[in-house]
């Protein structure tokens, strides 16, 4: 029997702090939830983990692409959060995807309102806080200290609301498998800039999605283990006004939607608002297509960054 639930946990940090999560996962879930949870671990590092025990672990590199690992084009390594993501969703058997992020804990009654969620075929986006000096034994939270700044802004909505798509970030959110293949996933346009969340999530408003966000479904993360060092960069480009706008025709886009600069993250939005955009268009394959086979097809034939054409190779 396949798992009905597929967890998908990204990193590329030196001390993820799996094991936060995977035992406290197994303190708040019975032998049969267990049996219908995959785990997919997609990791940055060229290191090999030691994960602990769970039945259905999968543990993989993220995919080829043009910024990131040992094929990349790209002489530095760059954040690509999009791709890694994608990669664990085609790893992935289950009809409901979870995303979490590192260094983090389950906090108890979480995997609680992830079944609830999945058996509604819900799109849930989880609350986070942010502790410093956190000590966790056997997947408990012993002691911690609130990071005064650090308490999602979500968080006065209330206890369970529906929210935007612009409001889909932080640690942890679920999807119905088929929700997040109809637009195909996470869009890798958004690979070396960010903003790959909330991307995703007004996409799926566009495709006439709801989302709600659920403060029961808590992970606490590190503030100090979230700041260790991260060699991933993001780079954000300034054109001028007439060669900006030069490109976004070139997208069907005649006017800008996004107020900002005249740079690589905002014409992302002039995109996605100007043409109401579902679908991602900057993945070069199809997660529908690659999942029952965990096929991964090759990295694009290009040497030139989408935006303004810098060269790849003098990204550093």
């Amino acid at each position: 029997m396949k798992p009905k639930i597929s967890i998908i946990y990204s990193t590329n940090r030196e001390q993820p702090m799996f094991h936060w999560f995977l035992n406290s996962l197994i303190n708040q879930t019975t032998g049969i939830d267990r049996n219908n949870i995959e785990i997919i671990f997609i990791d940055y590092a060229a290191e090999k983990r030691s994960l602990g025990s769970f039945e259905n672990l999968i543990a993989s590199k993220p995919k080829p692409n043009i910024y990131q690992g040992e094929h990349r084009k790209t002489t530095g390594e760059y954040f690509s959060p999009a791709n890694a993501r994608n990669t664990g969703a085609i790893h992935s058997s289950g009809d409901y995807l979870v995303f979490v992020d590192d260094v983090s804990i389950l906090i108890p009654g979480w995997f609680a309102e992830v079944k609830k969620a999945a058996s509604e075929n819900k799109i849930v986006c989880g609350a986070y806080q942010k502790h410093f000096d956190m000590v966790v034994e056997n997947g408990n939270l012993i002691s911690s200290r609130k990071h005064d700044a650090g308490i999602d802004s979500r968080w006065n909505l209330g206890e369970y609301v529906k929210i935007t798509g612009q409001q889909l970030f932080g640690c942890s959110f679920g999807i119905p498998a088929k929700d997040f293949i109809e637009v195909n996933g996470f869009d890798e346009i958004c690979d070396s800039i960010g903003g790959e969340d909330y991307h995703l999530g007004i996409r799926l408003n566009n495709a006439g999605k709801q989302i709600w966000y659920n403060r029961k479904m808590l992970t606490i993360e590190s503030e100090e283990l979230h700041n260790q060092p991260f060699l991933m960069k993001r780079e954000d480009r300034v054109l001028p006004e007439n060669v900006y706008m030069n490109i976004l025709r070139t997208y069907g886009v005649e006017k800008r939607h996004a107020n900002g600069n005249c740079d690589s993250s905002h014409m992302i939005l002039d995109i996605l608002y100007g043409t109401k955009q579902i679908k991602t268009i900057g993945n070069n394959y199809s997660i529908e297509a690659d999942r029952p086979s965990k096929y991964f097809v090759p990295m694009p034939e290009t040497e030139r960054h989408w935006f303004d054409g810098k060269l790849l190779s003098e990204m550093l």
